[in-house]
Protein backbone atom coordinates (compact mmCIF):
# COMPACT_ATOMS: atom_id res chain seq x y z
CA UNK A 1 0.00 0.00 0.00
CA UNK A 2 1.20 3.68 -0.71
CA UNK A 3 0.62 6.56 1.76
CA UNK A 4 1.32 9.98 1.56
CA UNK A 5 1.20 12.74 4.45
CA UNK A 6 -0.10 16.18 4.19
CA UNK A 7 3.79 17.37 4.55
CA UNK A 8 4.08 14.94 0.99
CA UNK A 9 5.91 12.35 1.99
CA UNK A 10 5.41 9.70 -0.31
CA UNK A 11 6.27 5.83 1.29
CA UNK A 12 4.94 2.05 1.07
CA UNK A 13 4.38 -0.45 3.67
CA UNK A 14 5.63 -2.54 0.94
CA UNK A 15 8.97 -3.85 -0.90
CA UNK A 16 10.64 -0.33 -1.82
CA UNK A 17 9.89 -1.65 -5.54
CA UNK A 18 6.08 -0.69 -5.41
CA UNK A 19 7.16 2.81 -4.46
CA UNK A 20 9.43 3.33 -7.28
CA UNK A 21 6.78 1.96 -9.57
CA UNK A 22 3.98 4.29 -8.15
CA UNK A 23 6.30 6.80 -8.05
CA UNK A 24 7.13 6.49 -11.85
CA UNK A 25 3.41 6.37 -12.83
CA UNK A 26 2.64 9.65 -11.11
CA UNK A 27 6.20 11.00 -12.91
CA UNK A 28 8.79 11.22 -10.43
CA UNK A 29 11.90 10.89 -11.08
CA UNK A 30 13.84 8.01 -9.57
CA UNK A 31 16.76 10.09 -8.50
CA UNK A 32 14.37 12.14 -6.52
CA UNK A 33 13.72 9.19 -3.99
CA UNK A 34 15.16 9.56 -0.46
CA UNK A 35 16.86 7.05 0.50
CA UNK A 36 17.37 7.22 4.22
CA UNK A 37 17.39 3.99 6.65
CA UNK A 38 14.93 5.14 8.82
CA UNK A 39 11.81 6.71 6.32
CA UNK A 40 13.28 6.13 2.75
CA UNK A 41 10.36 8.20 0.98
CA UNK A 42 10.03 10.72 -1.92
CA UNK A 43 8.82 14.20 -1.21
CA UNK A 44 5.74 15.68 -3.51
CA UNK A 45 6.79 19.62 -3.19
CA UNK A 46 3.50 20.58 -5.12
CA UNK A 47 -0.09 20.33 -4.23
CA UNK A 48 -0.42 18.92 -7.54
CA UNK A 49 1.88 16.30 -7.33
CA UNK A 50 0.07 15.05 -3.91
CA UNK A 51 -3.30 15.45 -5.56
CA UNK A 52 -2.00 13.25 -8.40
CA UNK A 53 -0.58 11.19 -5.80
CA UNK A 54 -4.08 10.17 -4.00
CA UNK A 55 -5.56 10.09 -7.10
CA UNK A 56 -3.62 7.33 -8.04
CA UNK A 57 -4.43 5.18 -5.21
CA UNK A 58 -2.51 6.25 -2.05
CA UNK A 59 -4.19 6.60 1.24
CA UNK A 60 -4.06 10.17 3.49
CA UNK A 61 -2.40 9.59 6.64
CA UNK A 62 -2.98 11.86 9.43
CA UNK A 63 0.59 13.10 9.47
CA UNK A 64 4.74 12.76 9.68
CA UNK A 65 4.27 10.74 12.89
CA UNK A 66 1.56 8.16 11.09
CA UNK A 67 4.43 7.83 8.68
CA UNK A 68 6.56 6.22 10.58
CA UNK A 69 3.89 4.02 11.63
CA UNK A 70 3.86 2.60 8.50
CA UNK A 71 7.26 1.87 8.36
CA UNK A 72 7.28 0.52 11.31
CA UNK A 73 4.59 -2.27 9.98
CA UNK A 74 1.36 -0.91 12.16
CA UNK A 75 -2.02 -1.89 10.48
CA UNK A 76 -3.28 1.32 9.04
CA UNK A 77 -6.93 1.90 9.29
CA UNK A 78 -9.28 4.77 8.15
CA UNK A 79 -10.50 7.73 10.61
CA UNK A 80 -14.51 6.86 10.62
CA UNK A 81 -14.51 11.19 11.17
CA UNK A 82 -12.20 12.81 9.05
CA UNK A 83 -11.29 9.20 6.50
CA UNK A 84 -7.09 10.32 7.15
CA UNK A 85 -5.37 7.17 8.14
CA UNK A 86 -3.66 6.23 11.23
CA UNK A 87 -2.46 3.33 13.29
CA UNK A 88 -5.12 1.15 14.22
CA UNK A 89 -3.45 0.97 17.80
CA UNK A 90 -3.68 4.87 18.27
CA UNK A 91 -7.55 5.19 17.37
CA UNK A 92 -10.05 6.03 19.91
CA UNK A 93 -13.13 4.08 20.03
CA UNK A 94 -15.73 6.07 20.68
CA UNK A 95 -19.56 5.03 20.01
CA UNK A 96 -18.67 2.52 17.74
CA UNK A 97 -16.16 4.91 15.53
CA UNK A 98 -12.30 4.99 15.18
CA UNK A 99 -11.38 8.42 15.74
CA UNK A 100 -7.85 9.58 15.23
CA UNK A 101 -6.02 11.41 17.23
CA UNK A 102 -6.60 14.98 15.70
CA UNK A 103 -10.11 14.33 15.36
CA UNK A 104 -10.27 12.87 19.04
CA UNK A 105 -8.11 16.35 20.20
CA UNK A 106 -11.13 18.15 18.55
CA UNK A 107 -13.50 16.18 19.69
CA UNK A 108 -12.38 17.10 23.22
CA UNK A 109 -11.56 20.92 22.74
CA UNK A 110 -15.21 21.45 21.44
CA UNK A 111 -16.62 19.47 24.39
CA UNK A 112 -14.63 21.68 26.83
CA UNK A 113 -15.53 24.62 25.45
CA UNK A 114 -19.63 23.26 25.59
CA UNK A 115 -18.70 22.47 29.13
CA UNK A 116 -15.81 23.78 30.80
CA UNK A 117 -14.12 21.81 33.30
CA UNK A 118 -16.23 18.61 32.70
CA UNK A 119 -14.52 16.62 30.25
CA UNK A 120 -16.10 12.69 31.64
CA UNK A 121 -17.23 11.03 28.44
CA UNK A 122 -17.41 11.82 24.77
CA UNK A 123 -19.32 8.73 23.99
CA UNK A 124 -22.49 10.20 23.63
CA UNK A 125 -21.59 12.64 20.85
CA UNK A 126 -22.01 11.76 17.03
CA UNK A 127 -18.39 12.67 16.57
CA UNK A 128 -19.48 13.38 12.54
CA UNK A 129 -21.06 15.80 13.54
CA UNK A 130 -19.16 17.83 16.10
CA UNK A 131 -15.56 17.25 14.55
CA UNK A 132 -16.86 18.05 10.74
CA UNK A 133 -20.02 20.44 11.86
CA UNK A 134 -22.58 21.43 8.92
Amino acid sequence: MIYVDEKGHLVTDGHENELHVFARSIGLRREWFQDKPERPHYDLTTTRSRNRALKAGALLVTGPRAIVKVLRGEPMVPCDTCGLYDSKYDMTPNAGFDICPVCWDNLKKHYERSVPGRIKSTAFFNTKDVVNPT
